[in-house]
């Protein structure tokens, strides 16, 4: 029997909310409080990992495959340099205990599947 898949596990997960919190601080401090960022980390993933699998269906080089999903999905060029103000060392800190209690709740649901 499979597990479901955990999106946490996935580098494109963790990308993701690191270039949020660099790059836009205030969006991702608004995806949290909506209850939006899981939704929106699941949705990067997806469809990272969607392009990575038709690239490599397609041959790719697996550098150029990474660079290629890292630079047009995960951390798209049109969100670098907003000049939004950045995360507090508390806001931080609760980014990290959040994506840690949805880390954890992934593996509960696979847990008892």
């Amino acid at each position: 029997m499979q597990l479901p898949y955990n999106p946490a596990d996935s580098p494109w997960w963790r990308m993701r909310l690191t270039h949020l919190a660099e790059e836009r601080p205030q969006t991702l401090l608004a995806l949290m409080q909506s209850g939006q960022l899981r939704e929106e980390l699941e949705s990067v993933v997806e469809k990272a990992n969607a392009v990575q699998y038709r690239m490599q269906q397609a041959n790719t080089d697996p550098q150029d495959m990474r660079e290629m999903v890292a630079n047009q999905i995960v951390c798209p060029p049109e969100e670098i340099g907003l000049e939004e103000p950045p995360l507090t060392e508390s806001q931080r800190k609760g980014v990290a205990l959040w994506a840690d209690k949805v880390a954890e709740s992934y593996q509960r649901a696979i847990a008892t599947t």
